[in-house]
C-alpha cells in the first residue's frame, strides 16, 4: 500500500498542478515545481517515502526528460540574435562567472560544498531549473543542497520578476537608451488546435526515441568507463537530444517539451520525498537564500554596469537577463510588460539557446572550482 501511494503521489500529481497552473492563481504564481516539492515533502515525512527508490528513479527520469526539452531547438533561429544582444548575453555570461567563482569562496564556511552550489546556481542562471536538476544529478550532490538553492531561487527570482512588471524598465532607462524603433513582426493567426489523439501519440514517440538515446548513451558509458556514469549521462543525452533536434520529423514532435516538463516535475516530487523538512529549517536555508541572492542579484547589477558601458539599450539588457534567470516561457510576458514585441524572437532564441547549454557550462564551471 505504500508502494501504491508512493506512485500515484509521484506521477499524478505533476497532472493535476499542471491543470491547476491554468486555473489556480496561486498555483500559476508560484509554480508547479514548488508544489511538487511540497507533495514529494509531505510524502516523505509522513512516513511514506521510499529513499532507495526515490534515488533510483530520479536518475532516469533527468536523463529522459533532458532530450525531450532539446527536441524542438531550432538551431537557425540562434541566428536571429543580433549584434546587442550577443555583446549583451556575453557581459551577462561573464557577470555570472564572476559571481558564482566568488560565492564559492564566500561562502565556503557557510555551505558544505560551495563549489557544487554555484555549479548549480550557474546552471539555472544560464539556463532554467532542468539545468540545475541535470548539474546536481551529474555531480551527486545532496539532495537537500539542490532544494535548498531551487527554492531560494523561488524566493530570490520573485523579487526581481516584481521589478520587472513594475518599474525596472522605467529605472534603466534613467541612463540606458532606448529601444531602437523597428516594425514589430506581424502576428500570426494561432493554428488549430492538434487532436488529443495525435498530440499523445507524438509525445510517446518523442518519449520513444529520446528513451533510444538514453540507452545509446549508457551502452557508450559502460564501454567507455565500464559502468553508468552520471556525468557522462547527462552531457551526452543533452548533445544527443541538440543533434536529434536537426530531424524535421523529430523537431515537430509537438508532445515532445510537456512530456520532458512533466518527467521533470515527477522528479521534483521524486527528489521532495528524500528531504527532511527539519534540515531545511535549521541556519543553512539563511545562508543558501544569501548565497543565491548574491549570485543572482550581483549579476544582474554587473550586468547592467556592462552594458551601460557599452551602451545597449534598456530592452536588450532586460531581456538578456530574463532568458538567464529565468527561462523561454517568460519571454513573451516580459516583452508585452516592456511593449517590445519586436524584441521576442531573438530573446527567444537566446533563452532557447541557454538552456542548451547551460547544464555543459554548469559542469566546466565546477571542473574549474572544485578543489
Amino acid at each position: 500500500m505504500k508502494l501504491v501511494i508512493f506512485f500515484i503521489t509521484c506521477f499524478l500529481s505533476p497532472i493535476l498542478l499542471l491543470y491547476a497552473e491554468k486555473r489556480i492563481p496561486v498555483v500559476a504564481w508560484l509554480g508547479p515545481v514548488f508544489f511538487c516539492y511540497v507533495a514529494g515533502a509531505l510524502l516523505g515525512n509522513l512516513g511514506l517515502g521510499d529513499e532507495a527508490l526515490a534515488e533510483s528513479l530520479q536518475g532516469p527520469l533527468v536523463v529522459l526528460a533532458l532530450p525531450l526539452l532539446m527536441f524542438a531547438t531550432k538551431l537557425r533561429h540562434w541566428l536571429t540574435i543580433g549584434p546587442s544582444m550577443l555583446k549583451s548575453q556575453g557581459a551577462y555570461v561573464v557577470s555570472l562567472a564572476i559571481f558564482t567563482t566568488t560565492a564559492r569562496f564566500l561562502f565556503e564556511g557557510s555551505l558544505a560544498a560551495p563549489w557544487q552550489a554555484s555549479a548549480m546556481a550557474f546552471a539555472v542562471y544560464m539556463g532554467a531549473t532542468p539545468n540545475m536538476a541535470a548539474v546536481h544529478q551529474a555531480l551527486g550532490a545532496p539532495a537537500e543542497l539542490f532544494i535548498r538553492l531551487n527554492l531560494s531561487d523561488l524566493v530570490v527570482s520573485g523579487v526581481y520578476l516584481a521589478l520587472l512588471f513594475s518599474v525596472f524598465q522605467r529605472v534603466l532607462l534613467l541612463f540606458l537608451p532606448p529601444f531602437p524603433i523597428t516594425d514589430a513582426p506581424e502576428e500570426t493567426a494561432a493554428p488549430g488546435a492538434a487532436s488529443r489523439r495525435a498530440f499523445f501519440t507524438s509525445g510517446l514517440a518523442a518519449l520513444g526515441i529520446s528513451a533510444l538515446i538514453v540507452g545509446a548513451c549508457a551502452g557508450l558509458s559502460m564501454w567507455i568507463y565500464g559502468s553508468v556514469n552520471s556525468t557522462w549521462m547527462v552531457v551526452s543525452v543533452t548533445i544527443g537530444g541538440l543533434l536529434a533536434s536537426f530531424i524535421r520529423p523529430v523537431q515537430q514532435l509537438k508532445g515532445a517539451h510537456p512530456v520532458g516538463e512533466y518527467l521533470f516535475l515527477v522528479f521534483c516530487v521524486v527528489i521532495g520525498t528524500r528531504i527532511d523538512v527539519r534540515h531545511l529549517l535549521d541556519g543553512s536555508s539563511g545562508a543558501t537564500l544569501l548565497f543565491m541572492a548574491f549570485v543572482s542579484y550581483g549579476t544582474v547589477l554587473l550586468h547592467t554596469f556592462l552594458c551601460w558601458r557599452m551602451r545597449i539599450d534598456a530592452d536588450t539588457v532586460i531581456l538578456t537577463q530574463v532568458a538567464g534567470i529565468f527561462s523561454p516561457p517568460f519571454i513573451g510576458p516580459a516583452a508585452r510588460t516592456l511593449r517590445n514585441r519586436a524584441i521576442i524572437p531573438p530573446a527567444m532564441a537566446l533563452a532557447v539557446l541557454n538552456v542548451a547549454l547551460g547544464t555543459l557550462l554548469g559542469l566546466l564551471l565546477h571542473e574549474v572550482l572544485r578543489p
